[in-house]
């Protein structure tokens, strides 16, 4: 055998296996990989959950608005309806002082249009989710009562 064979024998033998260092920089390597994966998965988790969170809390504040909307024109704004509310969920109902429109000292386009005073509520409804030592608002509506004499 030739001295060129010898050598190519002996250099083969020594790079058959993977040194340690290839060895731990393929495990670095991939460890880097798996925890972007993982970090990129448990923010998708947590979108997932807010997002379900604000669809419920945007239905309860709509059917509340609804049934309120159903409702007489109180002047007091007492609008006493009950909406069945997940344990983890709080509503606030805020009915802002009524308004008149087109009285005699204020004439707007509303009452060159009707002919007629017209009184306005502003109602709010939000839905709190507690958070801490407070309530975290997750979803707010709002909508007008009117009423015209």
């Amino acid at each position: 055998m030739s001295l060129r064979g010898v050598l190519a024998t002996k250099q083969s033998r020594r790079q058959r296996g993977l040194t340690l260092i290839e060895v731990l920089v393929a495990v670095g390597i991939m460890a880097a990989i798996g925890a972007a994966f993982m970090n990129s998965m448990s923010t998708a988790y947590k979108s997932a959950g807010t997002l379900d969170e604000q669809t419920q809390a945007e239905a309860l504040a709509r059917s509340q608005l609804e049934q309120i909307k159903s409702l007489p024109y109180q002047d007091s704004g007492n609008y006493s309806v009950t909406v069945s509310l997940p344990p983890q969920y709080s509503m606030n109902i805020t009915v802002a002082e009524p308004q008149k429109i087109g009285t005699a000292d204020n004439y707007t386009s509303l009452y060159q249009l009707w002919g007629n005073v017209t009184t306005i509520q502003e109602i709010t409804v939000s839905v709190f989710r507690p958070a801490g030592a407070g309530n975290r608002l997750v979803f707010s509506a709002g909508t007008y009562k009117t009423k015209i004499q």
